[in-house]
């Protein structure tokens, strides 16, 4: 097998996880030299040296590692953590949000005489889960509908900033999704206030991420308004009203996901 055949296939895998292992069992043992050095990993491991560069590459850049560069030592990285935390979960995380979203979604649809809606994200796919409608002829979209309904418009911007998609080869084959211009305007409001307001074809679409306690996206709330019912000043407290629910659903779901889904 070559070195590109065990990047890829299951030797690959199997020795990216034996790394994940050996840092995990090396863990806080030693405070002031924590991690362990390239030398270390590749005596215990026994993995070639040129693949286990390429190795802790990819794991680097997927967030499971972290390189020490002072002390040129490697530790488990935040995603390892994130990972375990949303498998423990999964049984009852989805659950959760549709129940306690479908109340939200109704508040926010009354308080601001939209369409409001609550999506899932399971990691993979975007899903409608919990819908309400007050204003007549803004067609919502049904429970149920999965990911690629949303991702031409700005819930899909939330998903391409967590998968760091590229969004060149979309725009390039679907005619109606966004340009690239827009979309990364839409990408820098994203990382400045985690929520994203578009005005579109007359008609605003306000979304909000819903974050788990460790920063982890469990989904989105938003809603669809025509563009002559807000102003300025009712966008910028729409956004701040969105955020707000959306911040405190967050906390509701990490309170019941570690009580196993108890509502």
């Amino acid at each position: 097998m070559n070195a590109c055949d065990e990047r890829l296939g299951p030797m690959g895998l199997e020795r990216g996880l034996d790394i994940l292992e050996c840092l995990a069992a090396e863990g806080d043992q030693h405070p002031q030299k924590p991690g362990l050095r390239f030398t270390t990993l590749h005596q215990r491991l026994g993995i070639a040296k040129p693949v286990l560069s390429r190795l802790l590459k990819s794991l680097i850049a997927r967030g499971y590692v972290v390189k020490l560069e002072e002390q040129r030592r490697y530790i488990r990285g935040a995603a390892v953590v994130h990972l375990s935390r949303r498998m423990e979960r999964a049984p009852y995380q989805r659950r959760v949000f549709t129940q306690l979203a479908t109340e939200v979604v109704r508040q926010v649809s009354v308080r601001f005489a939209a369409t409001a809606m609550a999506l899932y994200w399971d990691g993979q796919m975007l899903e409608s889960v919990a819908t309400a409608m007050v204003e007549d002829g803004l067609a919502a979209w049904p429970e149920g509908t999965r990911r690629d309904h949303f991702q031409r418009g700005p819930w899909g911007m939330f998903i391409l900033l967590e998968t760091q998609e590229d969004p060149r080869p979309r725009v390039e084959s679907d005619p109606r999704a966004m340009d690239l211009e827009l979309i990364d305007q839409c990408m820098r409001d994203i990382q400045t206030h985690d929520t994203l307001i578009l005005d579109r074809r007359h008609c605003v679409r306000a979304v909000a991420a819903v974050r788990s306690g460790d920063g982890a996206l469990i989904g989105e709330i938003g809603i669809l308004a025509p563009s002559a019912q807000f102003d300025d000043g009712q966008r910028c407290e729409l956004r701040q009203a969105l955020r707000a629910e959306a911040d405190a659903l967050g906390q509701r779901i990490d309170c019941q996901t570690v009580t196993g889904g108890a509502l």
